[in-house]
């Protein structure tokens, strides 16, 4: 007897599409209400491949979440990279022990952001349904030129083209990484879908905004700002501290701080530099926190006032999401996929410069009426971020997928 799991109960009209995916069958109700999973036993295997899984890193996240999605349809699914830290150094395999795991007919998911050993062994396999999961790639002029990542990324950028020529299906968490896609498979023959990316991590951050409003009641006169993401030269964190002092000189030395979080290891000199540059700037206080956990993470989204992002490029980025779950103000500069995945629910500068950050700033620490509109549009726009529309995008895909090898 099949085990039924029902993703989500309301099954209000009659279903708009049934169809199986090497022996799942599924059943999707109109506006995808209700989707039933009957699982039966079958030999199919997903292989996810990555550059690196490691503790706190959104493309380790991503990887691992749609892993064991995969695993709760019935399929068998293992992980790889060359780089395995903390708990994944157990549960992820090496590279090298995909040759002995694959058959043929399994399903090989690729998450490129960066220049691997692992993209070459997507595009040499034959045999199997190849799909390629687009994380976007920092553009290497935006880096470090005598860092690591310099060489990676444009790797990574030179690996794409065939990356997305030999792939069965391309998913990007964004329009402005489809697009990238496209221009990279240079045909109109790619196949390449949009799905915006969520985390099921969001849902508790709802909780943050209570927090906030109480803890600002008990201190009304600092002035605090978050960034959460990689301290690197493309996130151009120099124009966020340029911003902190001048919010700072305009408030009459009123206490402002700044609060970095994630990894620093990847542009170590740069960390230094902004260091040292908030230093020649008494009157603000820089806190660079590194990578945190979860719990220490929401805590600074209770803790901030604002959230800052003056960063150069941005392929989604997930932050903004987590920003209209934990409804805190953003305020971004215009680049990458940000006007897109913010859609009307932060204060979006044409031109990443340190006065007209400060000068949103202010206005949002003045109006509240401007802060209760986009609030309330961080309340619209999350609903398109959502766990379960992400499980049945990825649930379709995967349907797709193998429909067209049994077609």
């Amino acid at each position: 007897m099949p085990r039924i799991v029902s993703i989500k109960n309301c099954a209000c009209e009659p279903p708009i599409f049934r169809g199986s995916m090497g022996g799942v069958l599924i059943e999707f109700s109109r506006q995808v209400q209700t989707i039933h999973l009957m699982k039966a036993v079958h030999h199919k295997a997903f292989h996810h491949l990555a550059a690196a899984l490691v503790p706190a890193d959104a493309v380790s996240n991503c990887a691992i979440m749609m892993h064991e999605m995969v695993q709760d349809l019935g399929y068998r699914s293992f992980l790889y990279a060359p780089l395995r830290a903390g708990d994944y150094a157990k549960s992820a395999r090496r590279l090298s022990d995909l040759e002995s795991e694959i058959r043929s007919g399994d399903v090989v998911v690729y998450h490129h952001s960066t220049g691997s050993d692992a993209a070459e062994l997507f595009t040499g396999r034959s045999n199997v349904r190849r799909l390629l999961v687009y994380h976007n790639v920092t553009p290497p002029l935006l880096l470090d030129p005598n860092g690591e990542a310099f060489a990676a990324n444009a790797r990574g950028l030179a690996q794409l083209p065939s990356l997305v020529q030999s792939a069965d299906l391309s998913i990007a968490f964004s329009e402005f990484s489809a697009r990238d896609l496209r221009q990279a498979g240079g045909s109109s023959a790619i196949k390449v879908v949009a799905l915006p990316l969520s985390d099921a991590w969001c849902d508790s951050l709802q909780l943050v905004a209570t927090k906030r409003d109480a803890q600002r009641r008990q201190n009304d006169s600092a002035v605090r700002l978050l960034h959460v993401g990689r301290v690197v030269p493309s996130k151009r964190l120099e124009i966020a501290i340029r911003a902190a002092e001048w919010i700072a000189r305009d408030g009459g030395n009123l206490p402002v701080s700044l609060t970095l979080v994630g990894d620093t290891n990847a542009a170590p000199e740069y960390v230094e530099q902004l260091v040292a540059y908030a230093g020649d700037h008494p009157s603000i206080t820089l806190k660079v926190r590194g990578s945190l956990s979860r719990d220490a993470l929401a805590e600074e989204f209770a803790a901030a006032d604002i959230y800052i992002c003056p960063s150069a490029h941005e392929g989604f980025c997930v932050p903004l999401v987590e920003c209209m779950f934990a409804e805190l103000p953003v305020i971004a500069a215009a680049c990458g996929a940000i006007p897109e995945t913010l859609a009307g629910s932060g204060i979006v500068l044409p031109d990443a410069c340190a006065e007209q950050f400060a000068e949103a700033a202010r206005r949002l620490l003045l109006d509240a009426a401007l802060r209760e509109k986009l609030r309330e549009k961080q309340r619209e726009v999350r609903g398109r971020y959502t766990m379960q529309s992400f499980k049945q995008g990825w649930v379709r895909i995967i349907a797709g997928l193998l429909e067209q090898e049994t077609a």
